[in-house]
């Protein structure tokens, strides 16, 4: 899997990046919206981990941006946030997520989720 990790923390960004690396897949990383929009220039990935709070903006709202773009239509999108409230989750599948992770993240689930 190609797995776009979106976390503007760089060290939770490395550890979740070793981690899926581990895991065989080809990741990459981007700690802002407008590093996100150079990532989707270049390749498509298959899977999209979405930072809700980024320093330039709301990840929430790119992923509702991205799902109104046929070319994302295949591509599975988490929200990742420090704060999972009732009205985040549902905000979340609201956007067009298919699911969300809570930090600390549960890596065992995240890496069930991201093979698929």
């Amino acid at each position: 899997m190609h797995v776009l990790v979106v976390e503007d923390h760089e060290l939770n960004r490395r550890l979740i990046t070793m981690m899926l690396e581990e895991d065989d897949h080809r990741v990459e990383g981007a700690g802002s919206i407008g590093e996100v929009r150079a990532r989707l220039e270049r390749a498509v990935p298959d899977v999209i981990l979405m930072d809700v709070h980024l320093p330039d903006g709301d990840g929430l709202e790119l992923v509702r941006e991205l799902r109104a773009d046929p070319r994302f239509a295949r591509v599975r999108m988490y929200a990742v946030t420090a704060h999972l409230m009732s009205e985040a989750g549902e905000r979340a599948r609201a956007v067009g997520c298919d699911g969300f992770f809570e930090k600390p993240l549960d890596t065992d689930a995240l890496l069930a989720t991201v093979r698929g």
